[in-house]
């Protein structure tokens, strides 16, 4: 058997041979088969080098995104370790991607092969965006506001919320573990579902894919009531029907069958109303039946007001909150994005009582150029140490009697 370095020099050699002939199929061949065997000797940097070479050769070759094509990749990384190389390989077969198949995130099934291999290692914080990437049909920019980008797949935004979920349970798991903590798992978990939630809800809406944000965010809802029935509030019917306050009642919803979980969790129940006032907002838009309303603009407002008000600390941790709002009141809202280093919430305050934003009418909206950045890593809460209750103050000695001075 040839050495992994002799098998490498081999098959590269054999390629730049084939290539001269334009032979792609034959050389797509000897790279896809070389890199698996290099890879099963445990040759990460040889057999992630051939792979790449492979996904060269689609390029030359202008081969399509499609089952085969991509299953080869599949393969190959199913076999890599979680380093460099894998890396390397990852953002060669993303860039090959987005090409074939004209998308600006790439091949969303290849994504969503990628996110899939990291979310079994537990390697969330990378799987995510991935997921996210997965659940769009196409990220490219210049989409009309009114259309949704969601992929007809519900399986891939339900996927996502399992993702959020595992990762939940495994922040509560090392939150409990911290020193000097008295809350359990379970009521950690309770504190910071919503969260997570927003991790990933937010995105979604920002790159307007409503009917995944509704797949998301109802899966993801069901699955941390069923672990933890004290999150939700005790009435019924809990969850029900999404209904407008009285005042948006005759604005339409891109979304009719949208279900409410009422919980005691502030962050998961401002997900799901904004995504019931977004939800409004696009049902809006696409009847075409003019500028968004002032109540509608100022029932967002209002809602996003209070929760900066209630999630300060949550906002100032995480910069993609305030992104993802900006973009959101503006592709949605028709609400001016804020000045550079001003306030998000004085912005679009003075934008919602100064008219619709940048001379916008008609219900549409510039495309949107505004960046948001990746969520970062979770940060765990703060530790909340039992009280230990002061000692009782001693009792005051009793007065000695004048024959016990003697």
């Amino acid at each position: 058997m040839s050495t992994g370095y002799e098998l490498h020099q081999k098959l590269r050699t054999k390629t730049v041979r084939l290539l001269k002939k334009k032979d792609y199929a034959q050389a797509v061949s000897a790279l896809h088969t070389g890199a698996l065997e290099l890879l099963k000797q445990k040759e990460q940097g040889s057999g992630c080098d051939l792979a790449v070479y492979m996904i060269d050769v689609y390029e030359q070759s202008d081969a399509q995104a499609d089952d085969i094509t991509r299953g080869r990749i599949v393969e190959i990384l199913d076999l890599t370790a979680p380093d460099f190389w894998r890396k390397k390989v990852i953002d060669a077969a993303l860039k090959w991607s987005a090409k074939a198949s004209g998308q600006q995130g790439g091949d969303a099934a290849l994504r969503l092969a990628i996110a899939k291999l990291y979310a079994r290692e537990n390697n969330f914080h990378v799987a995510e965006p991935h997921f996210i990437a997965g659940c769009l049909k196409d990220a490219s920019a210049g989409a009309a506001p009114q259309s949704d980008s969601s992929v007809q797949d519900a399986s891939i935004p339900a996927a996502l919320a399992e993702l959020e979920v595992n990762w939940l349970n495994q922040h509560a798991k090392e939150a409990a573990e911290q020193e000097g903590e008295t809350r359990d798992k379970a009521v950690l978990a309770r504190l910071e579902a919503g969260k997570f939630a927003l991790r990933a809800l937010l995105p979604l809406l920002a790159q307007r894919a409503l009917s995944a944000s509704q797949a998301f965010l109802s899966t993801y809802s069901q699955l941390v009531t069923q672990q933890n029935a004290n999150l939700l509030i005790p009435i019924q019917p809990n969850p029900k029907p999404y209904t407008p306050q009285p005042a948006l009642a005759n604005i339409p919803s891109a979304l009719p069958t949208l279900q409410i979980y009422v919980t005691s969790n502030p962050d998961l129940n401002f997900g799901q109303m904004s995504l019931g006032l977004v939800a409004q907002a696009a049902g809006l838009k696409s009847s075409r039946r003019g500028p968004v309303p002032q109540e509608l603009r100022n029932a967002w407002v209002i809602v996003v007001r209070q929760y900066q008000r209630e999630a300060t600390e949550f906002f100032e941790q995480e910069e993609y909150v305030g992104d993802a709002l900006t973009i959101i009141s503006s592709i949605y809202f028709d609400i001016a994005p804020p000045r550079p280093q001003g306030n998000m919430l004085q912005d679009m305050m003075s934008s919602l009582f100064g008219g619709p934003a940048g001379g916008l009418g008609g219900g549409a909206s510039k495309p949107q150029v505004l960046s948001m950045k990746q969520p970062g890593a979770p940060v765990l809460p703060k530790v909340e140490k039992a009280v230990v209750p002061a000692a009782p103050a001693a009792a005051p000695a009793a007065p000695m009697e004048e024959e016990e001075l003697d």
